[in-house]
């Protein structure tokens, strides 16, 4: 009997195409990471500049406040004082404020991150012009960079070869006296006083206007503010006051040159008190559409007492 082999092929698998899907893999996971990477630092510097921005805005507005202090009302103001006040003060507050995790540091020379000048107009707007001289506006430059050996640092830098990120901002603050209207906030009220002053006397007779005492300075000067203790001291600062009169029960009207407005309140003792202490509220100016408009030569009547008896 004759046999009859069968010979059966049967693929040899190619193992070494395996291998291929390796690297392939690695490059895709490292591009991944790679993007990941500059997706991440690019949110840690919008990150770093949202931050950097209220840090300098903050600063800003306390050293404008530092200008509007008392002393500008002097006669013969102390403007380098003022400044360097200003200086110290915007450098204060910024360094309260963190970065990634740092506190915010302001150069506070002359010729540092804190300049003073004044918004002078142009063909397309305002510009900031610097000038010492009596200046009303304040610009704070913060940085977070490498020119002053500080910059933000980032997450990845073995993937993508960056191992800082530079965040530098620019804000400004002015004190303008051009105020067009008062609004109140939900739960923030306007701080100001139910009351009106006489401004000036047709005749030109009183004296106890805000023109003559205060704007003409023929106002006595009795007393001062301690900003320290937040106290009124019987001691002269050079700044002219104003006596103001209400006109009590049964006495002459002509002696009065302050009313008390009714805003929101039909002059009840207990609204009124409160608008001393806390101000107007969003309630009180419901009648008046939620604002007060001041500017621009608008007038507005409210109704005021005919008498005002202090005690």
């Amino acid at each position: 009997m004759q046999r009859i082999r069968h010979t059966i092929r049967v693929p040899h698998p190619h193992h070494g195409r395996v291998g291929f899907t390796t690297p392939a893999v690695a490059i895709g996971l490292l591009a991944f990471m790679m993007g990941m990477a500059l997706v991440l630092d690019r949110i840690w510097l919008e990150t770093a500049k949202l931050e950097l921005t209220s840090a300098a805005e903050s600063a800003a507005l306390a050293a404008a406040r530092e200008l509007a202090s008392d002393d500008s009302l002097l006669t013969n103001s102390a403007v380098e004082l003022r400044l360097n006040n200003a200086r110290q003060m915007a450098a204060s507050i910024a360094a309260q404020n963190f970065v990634c995790g740092t506190s915010v540091v302001l150069n506070t020379e002359p010729e540092g991150d804190i300049r003073f000048g004044n918004l002078v107009p142009v063909d397309n707007g305002v510009q900031f012009e610097e000038s010492d001289t009596n200046p009303l506006a304040v610009m704070v430059t913060a940085l977070r960079t490498q020119s002053n050996n500080n910059p933000v640092a980032l997450f990845l830098t073995g993937v993508s070869g960056l191992p800082y990120g530079d965040v530098a901002v620019r804000v400004q603050a002015t004190v303008q006296n051009d105020v067009i209207g008062l609004k109140a906030i939900s739960g923030t009220p306007i701080p100001a006083l139910p009351i009106a002053i006489w401004e000036i006397d047709p005749s030109g007779n009183r004296t106890d206007t805000w023109t003559a005492a205060i704007e003409s300075g023929t106002g006595t000067d009795n007393y001062s503010f301690d900003s320290e203790t937040h106290q009124v001291v019987a001691e002269a600062d050079g700044i002219p006051e104003l006596v103001v009169r209400t006109m009590m029960t049964g006495s002459d009207p002509n002696n009065a040159n302050l009313q008390l407005l009714d805003i929101g309140t039909n002059l009840s003792n207990t609204e009124v008190v409160r608008q001393f202490t806390n101000g107007l509220s969003t309630d009180d100016l419901q009648s008046l559409d939620g604002s007060i408009y001041v500017g621009q030569g608008t007038t507005i009547d409210f109704p005021a007492s005919p008498q005002f008896d202090s005690n």
